[in-house]
C-alpha cells in the first residue's frame, strides 16, 4: 500500500478520490457508532444517512485499492513481497499493538483491552484492522490468481460470491473476507477495463442511471422486507457503480478533485489514526465536556477533528521520526528487483470487453423483467410516500437495454447517439411518470393515464430500437471485416 501521499504519474485522480470520498465515510460511520450512539444519541436522520453509505462505502474502497495494487501484483514474487504483503503484515501487527495498549492505558478503542495472542492477529483482528487483514488475504490470492488461466481467476471471484451466498453462520471476518473479495479482485484483474470504461463520457453516464436504477430498485424491496445477502450484493455492485460514475463528474471541478485526491492519498493514515481521535472525543464528552446541541453538529464535529487532527497526527509522527508505524524499516525491504519479472507481469492484467461489460445490464434488464413477470404482488408493495415497488424495478428494463448498447455501439455513430437517447428517456421515466399522475401512487386520470402509456410504450420500444439497431450495425461490421481482401 503507498504510502507517498504525492500522487505518481501513472496514478489516476478519481481513483484517489473514489478512496477519498471512501475514508471520509468511513470516519463518519465510526462517528455515529463510536460516538452518537456510545453517548445515548439517537438520531433517526443519522441512522438512515449511514445505513445508505455502508451500502458502498467499503466497497468502493477495495475496488480503488484493488486497481492500485495491480502494478505490484504483476511484479515478482520478491519485489511483491516487499512492496505488498510485509508491509501490510508490519502494519497489522505493530498497529494491533498499538490499539491495545491505547485501549489500557488512555482510552477504550476495541472491545480487546488485552495485548492479543498471535492467533488473534492472524484470525481475528480487533476493530478496524480487519480491512488490512483483508488487504493481505485479497493480495495474496490475486498474486496467484493472475499467473493462472483466466478461467481459474474468474473462478475465485465466484466461489466467493458463492459461499457468501449460500454457507450461514460464518465466522465474521471470514463473512467480510468473502463479501469484499469481488470488489478487489475486479479492481486487480480488471482494472485496466475499468479504468477505460469509465474514460468515456457516455459510459460514465450510462453507470450512473443504470447504478442508481438498480440501487433504488434493491433499496425498495430491503425497505419492503426482503432479507437476502443476494440483494445486498446487488445493492453494493449498483451503488459502487454510480459512486464512480458521481466521482467522475465531480473531479472536473479542481478543488474538489484536489481536496478528496488527498484524502485519498492519505486515506491509510486517516485509516489507522481516526478513531484513536473518536475514542479521545467519547472520553472527554463522558467526562463532562459540553456537547454540540444537535446529533448532526456532533457527527459534523468528529468527522472535522478526525480527519483534519490524523493527518496533522501523521505528519507529527513522520518529522518526529516515527515512520516505522506505518512502514517496516529499510532491512525488512528489498527494493528494485526483479524489474523484468515486474514488466511481464503487468502485461497479463486483465482487461474487460465490451461485450462482457454490456451483459451487465442485460443482466439487470433480464432479472427485472423476470420480477415483473414472476412476483407481481410483490411488486404492488407500497413504499415512502406510497410509491409501488414496481415503479423502481420497471425502469430497469429500459436502462438495463439502452445501456448495453450505449458500451455496445461505435463512439459518434448513429446507433450511439439513438442509445443515449433511449438511455436517457429510461432514466426519467420514473420522474415524468410521477409529473404525469400527479401522486407518488401513479394513479392517473383522463388523458394522463393515455400519455402515461404512450410515454412508456416509447421508452419500450426506443430501448429495443437502439439495442437491436446497434448489434445489427455491429454484425455487419463483423461481417466486412471477414470478407475484405487481407
Amino acid at each position: 500500500m503507498p504510502h507517498d501521499s504525492t500522487p505518481p504519474p501513472q496514478r489516476i485522480a478519481w481513483i484517489d478520490c473514489l478512496k477519498g470520498v471512501a475514508i471520509a465515510l468511513v470516519v463518519v460511520h465510526h462517528g455515529i457508532e463510536h460516538l452518537l450512539f456510545a453517548l445515548g444519541m439517537d438520531s433517526r436522520a443519522v441512522e438512515i444517512l449511514d445505513a445508505l453509505f455502508v451500502r458502498f462505502r467499503m466497497g468502493a474502497f477495495f475496488l480503488a485499492s484493488g486497481i492500485l495494487a495491480a502494478s505490484a501484483l504483476g511484479r515478482g514474487l520478491p519485489d511483491f513481497l516487499d512492496r505488498k504483503l510485509v508491509p501490510l503484515a508490519w502494519t497489522l501487527v505493530v498497529w494491533t499493538l498499538v490499539g491495545s495498549l491505547f485501549g489500557a492505558w488512555v482510552a477504550p478503542l476495541y472491545r480487546e483491552q488485552a495485548l492479543p495472542s498471535l492467533a488473534d492477529v492472524v484470525v481475528n483482528p480487533q476493530g478496524n484492522l480487519w480491512f488490512v487483514h483483508a488487504l493481505i488475504v485479497f493480495n495474496a490470492v490475486c498474486y496467484a490468481a493472475l499467473r493462472a488461466p483466466r478461467a481459474v481467476a474468474s473462478l475465485s471471484v465466484v466461489a466467493a460470491v458463492v459461499l457468501y451466498l449460500g454457507v450461514p453462520d460464518l465466522p465474521p471476518v471470514l463473512y467480510r473476507i468473502l463479501e469484499y473479495y469481488p470488489f478487489f479482485a475486479a479492481g486487480a484483474l480488471f482494472g485496466h477495463g475499468i479504468v477505460e470504461f469509465f474514460r468515456v463520457p457516455a459510459r460514465v453516464w450510462t453507470a450512473l442511471a443504470a447504478g442508481s436504477a438498480m440501487f433504488a430498485a434493491a433499496a425498495g424491496a430491503e425497505l419492503a422486507g426482503v432479507d437476502s445477502d443476494a440483494l445486498v450484493l446487488v445493492m453494493r455492485v449498483a451503488a459502487v457503480a454510480a459512486a464512480i460514475a458521481c466521482i467522475r463528474l465531480l473531479t472536473r471541478w479542481r478543488p474538489v478533485a484536489t481536496a478528496l485526491g488527498y484524502l485519498g492519498r492519505n486515506s491509510l493514515y486517516i485509516f489507522l489514526l481516526h478513531q484513536f481521535l473518536i475514542a479521545l472525543m467519547r472520553a472527554a464528552y463522558e467526562a463532562g465536556w459540553p456537547l454540540p446541541g444537535s446529533d448532526l453538529g456532533l457527527l459534523a464535529t468528529a468527522t472535522a477533528v478526525a480527519l483534519g487532527g490524523s493527518l496533522l497526527l501523521k505528519s507529527l509522527l513522520m518529522r518526529a521520526g516515527a515512520g516505522w508505524l506505518f512502514a517496516p524499516p529499510p532491512a525488512l525491504r528489498r527494493r528494485g528487483r526483479h524489474a523484468d519479472a515486474s514488466r511481464a507481469g503487468r502485461r497479463r492484467v486483465r482487461d474487460l470487453r465490451p461485450a462482457a461489460v454490456a451483459a451487465l445490464p442485460l443482466l439487470a434488464a433480464t432479472g427485472a423483467a423476470a420480477c415483473l413477470a414472476a412476483a407481481p404482488d410483490a411488486l404492488a408493495i407500497r413504499l415512502l410516500g406510497d410509491l409501488p415497488l414496481g415503479s423502481f424495478v420497471a425502469p430497469l428494463v429500459p436502462c438495463g437495454l439502452a445501456g448495453a448498447a450505449v458500451v455496445l455501439a461505435t463512439p459518434r455513430a448513429a446507433p450511439r447517439r439513438l442509445s443515449v437517447a433511449s438511455l436517457t428517456l429510461a432514466a426519467a421515466w420514473l420522474p415524468v411518470s410521477v409529473a404525469l399522475a400527479g401522486n407518488l401512487a401513479l394513479q392517473f386520470r383522463g388523458w394522463r393515464g393515455a400519455a402515461w402509456l404512450g410515454f412508456s410504450l416509447a421508452v419500450m420500444l426506443g430501448a429495443l430500437a437502439a439495442l437491436g439497431w446497434t448489434l445489427t450495425a455491429a454484425a455487419r461490421a463483423r461481417h466486412r471485416r471477414r470478407v475484405a481482401p487481407a
